[in-house]
């Protein structure tokens, strides 16, 4: 937990401030959000309510590995509830008042492993695995505050939803992009999901709970200038590539 290291990176690279008008004019995601919110945070709030409540009832029964097993699982949850409000608020706060930039050179393997320890344990705990297919030396140039949202976002959504085999991170670049693309063996998703994602778009059907991040996800990407590519095949899995411009 310690190693995920969540808060706003320091800037260390050319600042840029950009206005980002428009990004609310959706009647759909300003009639929506707040229905997907209050949904998306129903069920961990009921799930960390039910287990406290059992906690106290049975408090004297409950053995010491079923105490250490509540405890991660209650963990993984806040954590979650905690980062959805933290990048939704981010994302709004960048709608309303302009984004900050802050583009600088990195390595891009160590920035995920440093970064993204939960959703390794995470993928661990469903027997998952976590492959990071990048050479240690590549470096990507971008704003990697907003990165992290980006690939907390698509890699919470895809730990969710697969239950076999793993996921896989890699990235490449040529003369003039550079790509992170994150692939799992899950559910996969459909072709109508598929153009929502890539389009940004909030869907009426609200039992959609990723639709928020994947929103979220979608303007991040857009506002460095990239663009969202999906591939998925329905019960093999999903392969999402952030392409991104070498600024």
């Amino acid at each position: 937990m310690s190693n995920s290291a969540d808060g706003m990176l320091a800037p260390k690279g050319p600042i840029f401030n950009v206005a980002t008008p428009g990004l609310l004019s959706d009647p759909l995601l300003e009639d929506n959000i707040l229905n997907i919110v209050i949904h998306d945070l129903q069920a961990p709030l009921l799930y960390l309510h039910r287990v406290t409540e059992y906690v106290d009832k049975m408090h004297d029964k409950v053995s010491p590995q079923e105490v250490k097993e509540i405890i991660a699982e209650m963990n993984h949850t806040t954590y979650q509830v905690t980062h959805f409000v933290k990048d939704l608020l981010h994302w709004l706060k960048n709608i309303r008042e302009g984004i900050h930039f802050s583009y600088e050179s990195r390595e891009l393997y160590s920035f995920i492993t440093t970064h993204c320890g939960i959703y390794m344990a995470m993928a661990k705990k469903k027997n998952l695995t976590f492959d990071i297919v990048i050479d240690e030396s590549f470096q990507i140039y971008t704003d990697f505050s907003l990165l992290l949202i980006i690939i907390r976002n698509i890699l919470d959504n895809s730990i969710k939803h697969t239950t076999y085999g793993g996921i896989t991170i890699s990235a490449n670049s040529n003369k003039n992009y550079q790509w992170i693309i994150i692939s799992d063996t899950g559910s996969g998703i459909s072709n109508a999901k598929i153009k929502e994602i890539e389009q940004g778009i909030i869907s009426t059907n609200s039992k959609f709970t990723s639709q928020i991040g994947f929103r979220i996800v979608y303007d991040l990407v857009k506002l460095l200038n990239g663009k969202l590519d999906v591939k998925s095949v329905l019960n093999k899995g999903t392969s999402i590539s952030i392409h991104l411009p070498k600024v």
